[in-house]
């Protein structure tokens, strides 16, 4: 089987070394790196274009946001499993991917998820996204239709899927300027095919401070997004909005 990993660049030379090292470093080998970079000036696109192979396709273009970006690298993947791996972040041990693909092999499955560690810049443990604690059971989207309403998520990161799973789920939306991926894993996990294994072992380690919570105007645009997508939906409305950001309450500790 074949993985494909998407990994967005823009201007990230500080933080993308550590990315791809930890992809290159994992014990299994039919990885396809699918790089897509947003005009980086920083030595980004050099560094990238010097770590090409026969199993990365490199490419450099204004996009019109990251989920513009995200369905440009999803259009050019080739591989049966599909994931995402941001430019600051990076896939915890040398047998995530092996693991990921051992489980689509024996299982009857279209998608596995798992934990995230969120670090500070001292590579310090600061939330622990633990994101599931039934193992074991291949789940459907009666398990998963009950869990979003209560605004469970599984974190974005950590989700693989089959690339034919993904032409069902359908394109990242661009009206929504944030929360696309909410939307998307919503779709996914709401999927009458979806069947899923939840991976008891942090997948991959984030830094903070993403997109979503750098600043508060960011914050409350994605509260409203979410809250558009939680209504397009059918969700339970406000209740599911209000349990989706209290969950992350649990995710905090100081080490």
């Amino acid at each position: 089987m074949k993985v494909s990993i998407i990994t967005l660049t823009s201007n990230s030379i500080k933080t993308v070394k550590k990315t791809i090292n930890s992809i290159k470093k994992q014990d299994y080998q039919n990885i396809e790196k699918v790089w897509i970079d947003n005009c980086s000036n920083d030595g980004t696109f050099q560094y990238l274009k010097s770590k090409v192979d026969k199993q990365t396709i490199l490419v450099s273009e204004k996009d019109n946001g990251i989920f513009d970006a995200f369905n440009k690298g999803v259009k050019l993947a080739r591989g049966n499993i599909v994931g995402f791996l941001h430019s600051d972040d990076f896939l915890n041990k040398k047998d995530i991917i092996s693991n990921i693909v051992k489980e689509f092999r024996d299982n009857d499955i279209n998608l596995t998820y798992g934990n995230l560690d969120y670090i500070d810049k001292n590579n310090k443990v600061r939330r622990k996204w633990i994101a599931d604690h039934q193992t074991k059971k291949i789940k459907d989207h009666r398990y998963f239709k009950k869990k979003i309403n209560f605004g469970w998520m599984p974190p974005h990161p950590t989700t693989y899927f089959s690339r034919k799973f993904i032409k069902k789920i359908g394109k990242f939306n661009q009206q929504y300027r944030i929360s696309s991926d909410y939307d998307f894993l919503i779709r996914a996990l709401s999927n009458k095919k979806i069947s899923a294994i939840y991976i008891p072992k942090t997948i991959v380690k984030m830094k903070l401070g993403g997109n979503s919570n750098k600043s508060i105007m960011n914050i409350l645009i994605k509260m409203k997004e979410d809250y558009r997508i939680i209504k397009k939906n059918n969700l339970k409305g406000l209740s599911t909005l209000i349990l989706k950001n209290f969950q992350k309450i649990n995710q905090f500790f100081v080490s």
